[in-house]
């Protein structure tokens, strides 16, 4: 009895290990496609985004996060507080 439910339970992880790889290789065929389309539109869209941002004020830019290092030295003397 208890090697036939080993062997149901083999039988059934081998099921789900079988669609696992499947749903994996149909991920990552879809990711490559996209990837794909997107490589292939680049140049235009930069094209199309440099042409509208070298007009100025047609388009703004907002910077979502930067991150960094204080280089000078915040000092009371410097600084004046």
């Amino acid at each position: 009895m208890i090697e036939r439910d080993r062997t149901a339970r083999a039988v059934e992880l081998e099921r789900l290990l079988a669609d696992s790889t499947g749903l994996a290789e149909a991920a990552f065929s879809l990711t490559g496609e996209l990837i794909e389309g997107l490589v292939q539109r680049l140049p235009h869209e930069l094209e199309t985004l440099t042409r509208t941002a070298s007009y100025g004020s047609w388009s703004n830019f907002f910077l979502r996060e930067a991150r960094g290092q204080v280089a000078v030295p915040i000092t009371r003397s410097r600084c004046g507080w």
